[in-house]
């Protein structure tokens, strides 16, 4: 069986997006061939399906938007405008970055970490970082 090169004759279509030039063969995302440079392939440029339009697999961090996230600049790099859960850089997004002490991922006054991302007079240090939270009234 002999070395089979595709076309350099380059045409794009709706189900073709070009993802590496490898020197020797145009690796083409969506064709179903894994190419260097793609972490999958499945055939189609639907995102969210498992693998993305980039020849990526679904996930936050993959620089695609997908179900769940508001975001996705690429990485999992906290307070740079998207953060690790694809949600955007703010106070009650879950993450806590530059500027809060907390963030519980809502902006629920008295809950162990306000509206303003910081602590409940009442937290308890004991809490998990970023994650405080009030302590349950005694049981009589």
């Amino acid at each position: 069986m002999g070395i089979v090169r595709r076309s350099t004759i380059l045409v794009l279509s709706s189900a073709l997006a070009v993802c590496l030039w490898s020197g020797a063969a145009l690796a083409i995302c969506g064709d179903t061939v894994l190419d260097p440079g793609e972490q999958c392939d499945d055939g189609n440029l639907i995102d969210g399906d498992g693998c993305d339009s980039n020849c990526t697999v679904t996930a936050c961090g993959n620089g695609v938007v997908t179900g769940g996230e508001s975001c996705d600049d690429g990485n999992l790099i906290n307070g740079d405008g998207c953060d690790s859960n694809c949600t955007v850089t703010a106070c009650g997004n879950g993450v806590v970055t530059s500027g809060e002490n907390c963030d519980d991922g809502n902006l629920v006054n008295g809950d162990g970490c306000d509206a303003n991302c910081t602590p409940t007079a009442a937290a308890t240090s004991s809490s998990p970082p970023g994650r405080r939270v009030t302590p349950a009234p005694p049981v009589p």
